[in-house]
């Protein structure tokens, strides 16, 4: 009976499968695609068509090729998409009300926003003194003159704390709002600072990323700050909205979860390239097109931990050494490591630099710093079987998009690769 229910996945036209797959969870699409090679390429077939960053984008942006240029603006300044947008794309669901939210280093805020008014977006001001896009930038800049040192990044608030400015823009017929969020450290700061763990989720210009897949797209809640009661007027609002749509939320753990090494929520180290996260890769329009930059993101870590009363905490250290193309943030013993042994020629033994990267120039070695936090991490899972190992970053087999027995949505999810 099960052959010849897969025999139509093997007969009928790439599309059909969307009846049934539309209906099963990522953690069923996961274990159906590990069954064998035929449910495998249907599956890879199905993320081609389903997971599609332009369908999130078709509301804000009218043209196709405006969606590549997008991403090709992401490629060359940083900037990743965030917020409900990234959610959406995992749920293969959109949320009409939602707006667009992009994150971007401070000091390319001013290309990108320069885009968006290109392809018809105003900007709206926050405050009558900062009247144009460009006074928005600069006092944000005078603020930041001082460039943030390399140290610990303090664990308090949740929220844009750490933003350097928010930029709003408009467009209508209809009506879409995008927002545009600079820093002067690591995006994923940003997104760490986040008032849910259900909105984790964000998109670089190759790849889009959960951070915590099991709770979020499975479980349907959330570890939060949030509350229904008390609190600015806009965070009750936000946990209306997402309870609204769908999500448990809760602001702390049981003392039975946080003593389960498989919850979801489990307390330790965490990077944005480990097998608890979920990812898969963003296809091009154009099977040709290569001029994208390798992304760095994945050098990013950070200490999932809990006080006292098992509420989150979300502990790393700023890192913005010299020849750095961006700040990144690492767990306080990868840091020290860096701090100790990198430079911008090379793993050597020298010293931290003061200086950043404006006084560097062209030369950066942030893939050499994404090939080294890969190799350690390597040596650290092979030391410690309980670890989890980063990917690879080569194109996955079939058997690549896996969990284990306390979370199978781990893994990655590729649409292009073969069985």
């Amino acid at each position: 009976m099960y052959m010849t229910q897969l025999s139509v996945f093997q007969t009928l036209p790439p599309t059909t499968d969307d009846a049934i797959l539309d209906h099963l969870s990522i953690t069923e699409i996961i274990r159906f695609g590990r069954t064998c090679s035929n449910a495998h390429v249907a599956v890879q077939s199905y993320i081609k068509r389903r997971f599609k960053l332009s369908d999130v984008l078709a509301r804000f942006f009218k043209e196709q090729t405006q969606v590549e240029e997008l991403r090709t603006l992401m490629s060359n300044t940083g900037m990743v998409i965030s917020g409900s947008a990234a959610l959406q794309l995992f749920q293969r669901n959109l949320y009409a009300d939602s707006d667009l939210d992009l994150y971007t280093p401070l000091h390319n805020a001013q290309q990108i926003a320069d885009w968006l008014i290109s392809k018809g977006y105003t900007f709206v001001p926050s405050v009558q003194s900062l009247p144009t896009v460009e006074t928005a930038i600069s006092e944000a800049v005078s603020r930041h003159t001082t460039p943030p040192l390399i140290g610990a990044t303090p664990s308090t608030r949740r929220g844009y704390l750490r933003a350097a400015c928010i930029l709003d823009f408009r467009a209508t017929n209809p009506v879409r709002k995008i927002q545009l969020i600079a820093s002067v450290r690591s995006v994923l700061e940003l997104i760490l600072g986040f008032h849910s763990t259900c909105v984790m989720n964000f998109i670089t210009h190759e790849k889009a990323y959960c951070l915590f897949p099991r709770a979020t797209l499975v479980e349907r809640r959330a570890l939060t700050y949030l509350n229904r009661t008390i609190g600015h007027e806009s965070n009750r609002n936000a946990y209306v909205k997402w309870t609204a749509r769908g999500f448990q939320l809760g602001d702390c753990l049981t003392q039975a979860e946080f003593d389960d090494p498989g919850s979801a929520f489990a307390p330790g180290m965490r990077f944005v390239g480990d097998s608890k996260r979920l990812v898969f890769p963003i296809h091009f329009l154009r099977e040709d097109f290569t001029g994208q930059k390798e992304g760095t993101v994945e050098v990013n870590s950070f200490a999932l931990e809990y006080n006292g009363t098992l509420e989150p905490v979300f502990n790393s250290c700023h890192v913005n050494l010299e020849g750095l193309r961006y700040p990144y943030v690492l767990t306080e013993d990868e840091a020290v490591f860096i701090l100790q042994e990198v430079t911008p020629y090379g793993v050597v033994h020298l010293r931290q630099s003061n200086r950043t990267i404006a006084d560097v120039g062209k030369v950066t070695f942030d893939l050499e710093l994404k090939g080294l936090m890969t190799t350690l991490r390597n040596m650290d899972a092979e030391s410690d079987p309980a670890s989890d190992p980063p990917d690879s970053g080569s194109e996955p087999d079939e058997d690549d998009a896996e969990g284990d027995e306390n979370n199978e949505t781990h893994g990655e999810l590729n649409g292009s690769c073969e069985p």
